[in-house]
């Protein structure tokens, strides 16, 4: 294959070419000189422009009158559950994995009520019902 010494020498070997005689002409000109930026005027400018935008907020801030006219505000829905246990009484006693459970017969009785602020409505449910529910039993 090839030797690295051989590409070392072989790199070493190259020459870069000659310019273009219209880039040479180029690069003899000196470049145009930049017009020197006054940074006293630009600074002095842009504390006149925030001065100027900050009044205006001011002026426009303390002109503004206060609203006398209020939207009427959304109607508020309540919705309110709430369940009583009313009666008990134990069915039977489960044994498993090593935990006693009881059955229990609960009984239960369900109050919603129902309004809303822009009506004079109000909506009530009353209702019973049965449960089947184990429970632990704790032995302290």
């Amino acid at each position: 294959m090839n030797d690295p010494a051989d590409l070392e020498s072989m790199l070493r070997s190259l020459r870069p070419g000659n310019l273009p005689q219209d880039l040479r002409q180029r690069l003899a000109t000196p470049p145009d000189a930049m017009p020197v930026a006054r940074p006293v005027a630009r600074r002095l400018l842009f504390i006149l422009s925030a001065g100027t935008l900050a009044a205006a907020a001011c002026v426009i801030l303390l002109s503004r009158q206060p609203e006398t006219h209020h939207a009427q505000p959304a109607p508020l829905t309540i919705h309110h559950q709430e369940s009583t246990l009313i009666h008990s009484r134990t069915l039977g006693y489960v044994e498993h994995d090593g935990c006693v459970w009881s059955l229990q017969d609960q009984q239960w009785k369900d109050d919603e009520i129902a309004c809303c602020s822009n009506s004079t409505v109000r909506v009530r449910l009353t209702r019973d019902r049965h449960e089947l529910v184990y429970q632990p039993v704790s032995f302290d």
